[in-house]
């Protein structure tokens, strides 16, 4: 998960969320709104998917 989550702020830009966990962050643009990068890690299923930012 932190090799995963390391590329998606490097490449993107993106910051965590929240605090990341073992197995779980979801990643939003540093800069405003726009599009979540959520990663999770499940017995060794990688899987990621995205939904619209909304600016709190």
């Amino acid at each position: 998960m932190p090799r995963a989550a390391a590329f998606g702020m490097e490449v993107l830009g993106y910051v965590p969320r929240k605090d990341m966990e073992d197995d779980w962050v979801v990643l939003v643009p540093a800069e405003g709104a726009g599009v979540q990068l959520a990663l999770h890690d499940r017995a060794r299923t990688s899987f990621a998917w995205l939904t619209t930012a909304r600016p709190v």
